[in-house]
């Protein structure tokens, strides 16, 4: 120290100060919050495997140390062998748009770095992805985060999918391919802190993909989120909201250090620790930044600039008069960081500027050819060989003053923090910004092959002019468009449907009325895909002006016209109008293909449409089918997607419809030749069957030939449509042909296909019909309580909120049976809201069928007769004549009547009438579906007769029930069965066999998990019950 000069002193101090990772700091005031993260990182060790993940919040202002908090992590993992990666969201794309999930991607590029420098942990994350995930999905992965691309080996392809029948199911697709990913390479047991900075500048597609990660993480894995507090309205804050129910989550709220804390960051960074003579100036420090501890490292900075902090004898020395009387302390981090940046060389500042306009992040080829473009006139270019080397001079000093760092592999410079890239954006006057940036644009775009070059770049050439698209020249507009519009695709092929409308609308922005004639590719495009991405974001209004503008523009078209068509039907549908969709999508299916559904005097045309169809396809077998001829009409192919769709929409919002628009698509498909649609159309056609009387072998036959016909078309459409047919022919049809039980493993297949395809609405239709059928095939109430309790999350994270209804409504009533909603008190009546009888009003029919008919079931089990007869006098105004819920609770009902129709007085003819009603049609049922419900009848008849006091018939019938119960599996009706019989032996005195077959039913019961029945049994026949 004696030997250097005063100036050498400051620098060196300065660069200590200003570059705290290349020192030895401590993080000073912060002990108590590190040892909350600290403590957070250990207890996620400790996790099993599938428990939910830690997640960290760390919330507070502006440089109060949020993210250098965080890394206080990083050792702790790397010495664990694990990964600390980090992501940052750049606050100068905020509220516009970016390189799809840009902070998620930039964290798995740092991982694929990490990853690729250990060869054993490479070689092992690489194998198991090659075995989760296929070639076409590492390819739509790659494709919507291209860092991926690096350890999935699997290159994407270049051609963009913007097919309008796939856009939404690509964004599901995604999810659940990262959850695939996230499992994959959290499954090998070292930890994976994954920070993300700055979520207010995250985006909505950022959040869905987030919530996707954290559902599916296997630990040890833990998130770390920073951020400052946001208004409501942002989807931080509402995926903030949707934390609250889970658990594992830890909240760091940051502070301004005391005077204490600032007196020790003080003390530590000037090295006067041992003579205690900062007390003054850090008391000042202390006040003037609110103990910001980023504000009192500048401060420091810049008071030994300005030489008011100076060595003196070797001693750091400082007068506190002249301090505090400096016109240099500033209040505010933002004017302080810009008087530190206007210090610097011009071309420092240009450099800086360009900086701050292109991002948080710049590679140095990029701003040395900025700068050499930009500001042709410095010294610089005389001497540097490459734009490489000009990038790295001339923002060398802002590196050396602490604005920026560079990274690891020394070819990009980031900000240190946003507000620094605030400040060097203010360096531009406001009315030169949009100028400038379409400088920079011009330039990207004159050195850049946009075709070829990466997704990042050419992002950041569309944002430079999207900030400023209102000057574009016109010898450039189309040049720009079609930039816009690549930008636009790209966001939309990774389902970041906000940023694609973004670049959609700036592209239909520079475009004009008269490129309709000499770019009509191009002005399609941007007005189609637009208005497509504007329904899924939100936008309808953009979404009805664009369509508007394509159907003049394209009336010579029927191609274009059709996907027109499709598109505002779609925008109807999103606006819950399912008639007016219909409707519409109908008359222009008739006006540009001549295909004419009609809609008027539906009973007779669907009897006539289903007599015609009958004799339409007993002319072709199996054989005939598949040897058709595949559709080769396009205009006619497009228009069988469009009548597919308004099928899907009918099935909705008009079914009645849905019979003569099926008939139609098999008429078409035959007469014209097979295509995708032909599959669902088979599958709904032997649903009608059965909703029409026919027998269940007919309707499985066209079942099977759907299924047939999938595999011979193998595309992408089909692949698509798996799930619905699943759900159609394995939770419909075949629940009258096969056993429910074998209809089980189909399901969960379509349902993982549903997944797969981004299928998630037939996907969670798949999950529900396991779920139903779970229960009533009689599976362990356990079993059907993990399947329900798994499937209920995946259908509230998917927003089905119907489906989700059901499924709760079967989880409390899974929960009543095993006692978990009953105390050994009550009389075991159903509990949960999905059985509040108050509740009806505002429940989907779909759920109220469902609610009241286990309802019923279940009051009937449980010895609440009443309850079960009161709920079954509202079960007729709520079903579906033909549902599998419509004979359950026929039987029921005739069960419950049964059981009051010994009792004499007014009611009685009721209960006759109830008991009649119920045998016909468990007689029906049992005729079409024997091997489902041959239990139910035989059981029914077996109580009336006992009813009659036709005792022989009874046991007859009891004896059947039983045989039949068992052999389908369905443990609960045997049970009930022989509890039953032996109150028919009750009846007749004989209490030796009455209560052997109690025994037997209060086994079966216990088998099947019902803890509640067995209790109540148990209370019921105590001395009768004790040794079982």
């Amino acid at each position: 120290i004696m030997t250097s000069t005063h100036d050498d002193l400051r620098d060196h101090l300065r660069q200590k100060i200003s570059l705290p990772s290349h020192g030895e700091e401590s993080l000073y005031g912060r002990s108590a919050e590190e040892s909350i993260l600290i403590n957070s990182y250990y207890a996620s060790l400790t996790l099993t495997q599938n428990s939910p993940s830690n997640l960290i919040l760390i919330c507070g202002e502006s440089g109060l140390g949020k993210t250098k908090l965080a890394e206080t992590l990083r050792s702790y993992a790397m010495k664990d062998e694990g990964f600390f990666i980090r992501g940052k969201f750049d606050q100068s794309s905020y509220g516009e748009a970016n390189l799809p999930y840009s902070g998620i991607a930039n964290a798995f590029r740092e991982y694929c770095s990490l990853l690729l420098e250990r060869p054993g942990d490479r070689d092992q994350v690489i194998n198991g992805l090659r075995k989760a995930i296929d070639e076409n999905e590492g390819s739509f992965l790659c494709e919507a985060i291209p860092s991926l691309r690096n350890i999935i080996n699997h290159v994407p392809s270049h051609h963009l999918e913007v097919d309008s029948t796939s856009t939404k199911s690509r964004f599901h697709r995604l999810n659940y391919l990262m959850q695939k990913f996230i499992r994959v390479v959290s499954s090998f047991g070292d930890p994976i802190i994954l920070l993300l900075d700055d979520m207010q500048w995250s985006d909505a597609s950022s959040m869905e993909l987030l919530k996707t990660l954290a559902a599916s993480a296997k630990n040890p894995f833990l998130f770390v989120l920073t951020f400052r507090p946001v208004p409501k309205d942002h989807p931080f804050h509402q995926f903030i909201d949707g934390l609250e129910e889970r658990k594992n989550v830890t909240e760091v709220r940051l502070h301004g250090l005391n005077n204490q804390h600032v007196y020790d960051m003080v003390s530590g960074i000037l090295g006067e620790t041992e003579r205690g003579i900062c007390r003054s100036l850090s008391d000042f420090l202390c006040r003037v930044t609110n103990g910001n501890p980023l504000m009192v490292r500048q401060q420091i900075i810049s008071l030994l600039d300005n030489g008011l902090i100076y060595f003196d004898n070797g001693c750091l020395t400082w007068d506190m008069q002249k301090i505090e009387e400096s016109s240099t302390i500033f209040r505010s981090l933002s004017i302080m960081t810009l008087h530190k940046i206007k210090r610097l060389s011009e071309l420092t500042q240009r450099a800086l500027l360009i900086c701050a306009c292109i991002g948080s992040r710049i590679d140095y080829e990029v701003l040395g050819f900025l700068v050499g473009e930009v500001f042709p006139n410095n010294e610089l270019l005389v001497f540097a060989e490459t734009d490489i080397v000009l990038g790295r001079k001339a923002i060398l000093p802002a590196i050396s003053d602490g604005l920026l760092t560079e990274s690891r592999d020394g070819a990009s410079v980031s900000f240190i923090h946003d507000s620094v890239q605030s400040a060097a954006y203010s360096l531009l006057p406001t009315e030169e910004q949009a100028p400038f940036h379409i400088k920079l644009g011009q330039a990207l775009n004159s050195k850049l092959n946009l075709s070829t070059s990466p997704s990042h770049i050419m992002f950041t050439v569309a944002n430079q002019f999207a900030r400023a698209y209102e000057l574009v020249q016109e010898d450039e507009r189309i040049q720009v468009a079609r930039i816009f519009v690549r930008a636009g695709d790209e966001s939309k092929s990774a389902g970041a449907f906000r940023g694609a409308h973004y670049f959609y609308a700036k592209a239909i922005g520079v475009l004009r009325s008269s490129d309709w004639l000499t770019e009509y590719d191009l002005s399609l495009n941007a007005h189609l895909n637009g208005a497509e991405v504007a329904v899924w974001s939100g936008a309808s209004q953009n979404a009805d002006e664009w369509l508007d503008i394509v159907s003049v523009r394209t009336r010579g078209s029927v191609m274009n016209q059709l996907r027109t068509t499709w598109m505002k039907v779609n925008l109807l549908a999103t606006k819950g109008q399912l008639e007016a969709a219909i409707e519409l999508g109908l008359k222009d299916l008739a006006s540009l293909t001549g295909v004419k559904v009609k809609s008027k005097n539906l009973k007779t045309r669907t009897l006539v449409a289903m007599w015609r169809t009958r004799r339409l396809m007993r002319g072709h077998t199996e054989t005939t089918l598949l040897a058709c001829s595949r559709m080769k009409n396009e205009r006619m192919n497009a228009a069988l997607r469009l009548l597919h769709f308004i099928a899907l929409l009918c099935a909705a919002g008009k079914p009645k419809m849905t019979p003569l628009v099926c008939f139609k698509l098999l008429e078409l498909n035959i007469k014209f030749g097979i295509s995708s649609t032909m599959p669902t159309a088979m599958t709904w056609y032997g649903v009608i069957l059965i909703h029409f009387g026919y027998a269940a072998s007919e309707a499985a036959k066209y079942g099977q030939i759907a299924l047939r016909l999938q595999d011979v078309l193998e595309c992408t459409d089909t692949r698509a449509q798996r799930a619905q047919v699943a759900a159609l022919i394995y939770g419909m049809i075949n629940t009258y042909s096969s056993n429910l039980s074998d209809c089980i493993k189909p399901l969960f297949d379509g349902h993982i296909c549903g997944l797969q395809s981004g299928d998630v609405r037939h996907a969670m239709v798949c999950a529900q019909a396991i779920g139903t059928l779970s229960f009533h095939s009689g599976q362990e109430l356990t079993l059907v309580a993990a399947t329900l309790e798994k499937f209920g999350l995946l259908m509230k994270d998917y927003n089905t909120t119907t489906l989700f209804g059901v499924n709760q409504i079967y989880e409390q009533a899974v929960a009543t049976l095993t006692g978990r909603l009953t105390s050994p008190r009550e009389r075991g009546t159903p509990k949960g809201s999905a059985f509040n009888k108050h509740d009806t009003c505002s429940k989907t029919p779909l759920e109220n069928e469902h609610a009241l008919t286990m309802q019923v079931m279940i009051a009937y089990l449980l010895d609440d007769y009443d309850l079960a007869w009161r709920t079954s006098e509202n079960l007729h105004k709520s079903q579906r004549p033909a549902s599998l819920m419509f004979y359950v609770a026929a039987f029921f009902e005739g069960m419950t009547a049964l059981a009051f129709a010994p009792i004499k007085g007014s009611r009685k003819t009721n209960f006759m009438k109830a008991i009649k009603s119920s045998r016909k049609s468990v007689e029906k049922i049992s005729k079409k579906s024997p091997i489902n419900f041959d239990h139910f009848r035989h059981l029914i008849e077996a109580e009336y007769a006992t009813f009659l006091k036709q005792f022989a018939s009874a046991e007859r019938s009891f004896l059947l029930s039983v045989e039949h119960a068992s052999e389908s599996g369905a443990t609960h009706l045997e049970a009930l069965a022989w509890e039953r019989w032996a109150h028919c032996h009750l009846t007749l005195g004989d209490l030796d066999v009455a209560y052997e077959k109690l025994r037997i039913a209060h086994n079966l019961y216990a088998k099947w998990g019902a803890c509640r029945k067995c209790e109540l049994m148990q209370r019921k026949f105590k001395d009768l019950l004790i040794d079982s």
